[in-house]
């Protein structure tokens, strides 16, 4: 499902951001909690509460006019989601993500939820690798903008 670009009653344009999550990993991912500086999860979306190996899961969010009554300037969508994986050893992976600025960024990591999200970059929109080991396992997160 593509989420549409959506033009506000006061003629501004929500430009959504998808999160799409390929869990290839040898865990399931269970999710922990997500934070928005700026927009929120579109309406009817929610962050999967769990992705079990081999499967794909998709999270659109979307940009919200400030104000009160929803009329004032869109700015952006900028926000993060932490996952839990692993058996023995649990680690938690953040996914950071803002298209504040008219430019995309992504980061992907197991520091803390703020200096993942201090960390994004556009990276150019070229794709990014991050390995994460977790129960001697290992975690290959592959990540971009577009």
């Amino acid at each position: 499902m593509e989420f549409p670009v959506v033009t506000t009653p006061s003629g501004q344009t929500q430009w959504p951001v998808k999160v799409c999550i390929n869990n290839e990993g040898p865990f399931p991912m269970t999710f922990e909690r997500s934070d928005y500086e700026m927009g929120a999860v579109a309406e009817g979306q929610s962050w999967p509460r769990s992705i079990s190996s081999g499967k794909t899961m998709e999270v659109y969010s979307v940009d919200m006019p400030s104000g009160a009554n929803g009329t004032g300037t869109i700015t952006g969508c900028s926000g993060y989601a932490v996952y839990e994986v692993g058996v023995e050893e649990k680690v938690r992976i953040t996914i950071a993500f803002c298209n504040v600025g008219g430019e995309n960024k992504v980061a992907v990591g197991t520091r803390t939820s703020v200096e993942v999200f201090k960390s994004m970059a556009s990276w150019g929109y070229n794709p990014r690798t991050e390995t994460v080991t977790v129960d001697n396992k290992q975690f290959v997160f592959t990540y971009q903008c577009t």
